[in-house]
């Protein structure tokens, strides 16, 4: 005789239906908006067109000169006011080194008071973490925190923007990674169909501040950064067109060797220190990037690369004129202090 089995309860195929609703099986829905993503990189690029136009047109300068003049000004601008904060706060935390000594000792001795019991493992990392906790706590009272050494790379963006802004006035269609790691017959001779085009003359989008900002607001944002027809004719010494990469592969490597000053001098405070083997390897693969910068942009456009050497060189003078004005006091070197109160023997001198 077949067993009865109890019908379902109403409650019961509720419940199922309602997990069966809402399961994986049941059809995916998608939610569409009709309002486009915002670009907020297409406006910065345009008023950085504009300010290069700008520049331009109210400067006997061509545009050889011209871009100079824009890494001075974006330097002068941004870069050193970051910079100088900067190197204030470097100042501030090496004035606290001489606090933080007297703490150490006074840390390492109530540690080791309370817990050399425990081990000198224990007391070590205790003793390392109480003197870290210190050292945050005096940076903090002195407003001379650790991540405001890294202000100066707030200008990073800005350089990136005014670099994919004369990319475009070159009439690339790579990006600044594209432009490194394409070969030389990608690159053609000349960007723009016309060489003849009347120079210094603003197009009919940018003639004022008015026509720039209603076509900002009108949306044509892409057709304001066109080619510039004049960088073919406006370039110096043997780079006459700055449309093309430099015939004589000469910009490249003078854009490594500027970039690998600005590490060497840059770091020769920091060659006398001891340094752990990271930061030791941090600072030479900065040094091999630096070197690898000249064989990497042999294919980029002349006007990036005058462009760029101008910043690289102003960040050099940059950092001398820091060096002279604003000079970072000597640190203190305990080893050294040691190491001339003992001999040869490891006895202390009379």
């Amino acid at each position: 005789m077949p067993t009865l089995r109890p019908y379902p309860s109403v409650s019961w195929n509720y419940n199922l239906r309602y997990k069966l609703r809402n399961s994986t099986l049941s059809q995916p829905h998608r939610g569409f908006h009709s309002t486009p993503q915002p670009q907020f990189i297409e406006p910065v690029i345009s008023a950085t067109h504009y300010v290069l136009e700008t520049l331009h047109t109210t400067t006997p300068l061509p545009w050889v000169g011209v871009l100079p003049l824009t890494a001075f000004l974006v330097r002068a601008t941004f870069t050193a006011p970051l910079a100088i904060y900067s190197r204030r706060v470097q100042q501030r935390q090496l004035a606290l080194r001489y606090v933080l000594l007297a703490w150490r000792d006074q840390i390492r001795h109530r540690t080791l008071r309370e817990w050399g019991a425990t081990g000198r493992k224990n007391c070590e990392s205790r003793i390392t973490k109480a003197i870290r906790l210190k050292q945050s706590e005096l940076y903090k009272r002195w407003s001379c925190e650790r991540w405001k050494l890294f202000l100066p790379l707030a200008q990073l963006p800005v350089w990136l923007v005014v670099v994919e802004t004369i990319r475009r006035m070159c009439g690339t269609h790579k990006g600044l990674l594209g432009l490194i790691f394409s070969t030389r017959e990608e690159i053609p001779s000349s960007n723009i169909p016309n060489l003849e085009a009347p120079t210094g003359v603003l197009t009919t989008q940018t003639q004022n501040l008015g026509d720039f900002l209603g076509s900002i607001e009108a949306g044509n944002l892409k057709e304001l950064v066109t080619i510039e027809p004049s960088f073919a004719q406006e370039g110096a010494l043997w780079f006459q067109d700055l449309l093309v990469p430099d015939p004589l592969l000469i910009l490249p490597f003078v854009l490594s060797g500027s970039l690998f000053m600005n590490l060497y001098l840059g770091t020769r405070d920091v060659r006398t220190k001891k340094l752990s083997v990271y930061q030791r390897r941090w600072m030479n693969t900065l040094k091999i990037f630096a070197l690898a910068i000249g064989p990497m942009t042999l294919q980029v456009p002349s006007a990036i690369l005058v462009y760029w050497i101008s910043s690289s060189f102003f960040a050099l003078g940059q950092n001398v004129l820091l060096d002279k004005f604003l000079p970072l006091a000597p640190g203190l070197n305990t080893e050294k202090k040691e190491s001339t109160e003992k001999t040869v023997d490891g006895q202390k001198k009379d």
